[in-house]
């Protein structure tokens, strides 16, 4: 089976970013069935089969699958997601070593891999869903900026918190004008509990997925960057090396043509994956309070300027990742790479 992400994946997911671009009013009511889509699966199970893994409450092992049929395996699954027949078992718990703390043990929660694939092909779907909701959100704060460009307020910043939002709704405005916004505001809530709903069950796979919470553990990263980056980065076996994901995430460093030319590396060039990039920009702001991040931050805008700096961070932020990954070792804030 491949370890790249399918291609019907991906035009799957270019499709909702596109409906969701073209038309910010639009409403994915009805994610559940790309959810159970086979080539959805299969490309889950390839993930968690690569992550290995002990068996869950049930005792099946990812080779009594292979034993029995992999597809057949699969049809089936499809069948109880599709007919809603489908319902996740037992958590079986174990005690590891806790990090840092000899002697100290934490509980580890083991999902069987039915459950493991299932939340596997959920994440797939949920993560760009999540992100367009994010991006429709945004269009809808700065169509209401602009929409109320005439008014005047001595805190802008703190426009969209609770406090914020009721001065907006209690704005003396024309009748027709009041209509507009609170339309606009109805659905920027709207999307807001939406937000909430798919991040929570964010939260429920992140506390089944050991690797998300090793990401997690880079100071400021956070729940949700950590799902999501490792959703959109799949198999860690797809690369060969760790400059291979930063090549794909487009944060690759400059490099000289034959010709003499010169192509230097910068943030929104150049990768397969835009929104990867997008993440790992964002968590080198927070991985820099990480001395050795931020040595290296203060090092580079002195001799490139910002922009560049942040990519080189980001690019040792890329190597850590890469390491926990491919190695399973959990992430070190001192010796990070």
């Amino acid at each position: 089976m491949s370890l790249t992400t399918p291609e019907s994946i991906q035009k799957l997911q270019i499709a909702l970013h596109a409906k969701a671009k073209e038309n910010p009013a639009c409403r994915f009511y009805a994610l559940y069935d790309k959810v159970y889509r086979k080539d959805t699966l299969a490309h889950a199970y390839a993930c968690c089969r690569a992550n290995q893994g002990a068996a869950g409450a049930d005792g099946q092992r990812l080779e009594d699958i292979e034993d029995y049929g992999r597809e057949r395996w699969l049809e089936e699954l499809v069948r109880e997601l599709k007919e809603k027949k489908y319902r996740p078992q037992a958590v079986k718990r174990m005690w590891i070593p806790k990090a840092g703390q000899p002697g100290k043990l934490r509980p580890l929660g083991i999902p069987t891999i039915n459950d493991r694939v299932a939340q596997m092909s959920a994440v797939l779907v949920l993560v760009d869903s999540r992100q367009d909701l994010v991006e429709r959100q945004t269009a809808v704060k700065n169509w209401i900026t602009h929409f109320l460009h005439h008014e005047t307020w001595a805190d802008r910043e703190g426009l969209w918190t609770q406090k914020g939002l009721m001065r907006l709704r209690g704005l003396r405005l024309t009748a027709n004008d009041r209509l507009v916004l609170d339309f606009k505001l109805q659905e920027l809530e709207q999307l807001a509990q939406r937000r909430d709903q798919m991040e929570s069950a964010m939260q429920t796979m992140y506390e089944q997925w050991p690797e998300a919470q090793w990401v997690d553990e880079v100071r400021g990263i956070g729940m949700v960057t950590a799902v999501s980056i490792l959703a959109h980065i799949g198999l860690i076996e797809r690369f060969g090396s760790a400059e291979e994901l930063i090549s794909y995430a487009g944060l690759a460093p400059g490099h000289r043509q034959s010709d003499g030319t010169r192509h230097n590396g910068k943030i929104g060039g150049g990768g397969t994956d835009s929104h990867l990039r997008y993440l790992l920009i964002e968590s080198m702001q927070s991985a820099c309070q990480i001395p050795r991040y931020r040595d290296a931050f203060e090092r580079a805008v002195g001799k490139h300027g910002k922009n560049i700096a942040r990519i080189i961070v980001a690019r040792m932020l890329v190597h850590s990742i890469f390491k926990m990954l491919k190695d399973r070792v959990r992430y070190n804030q001192v010796h990070a790479a």
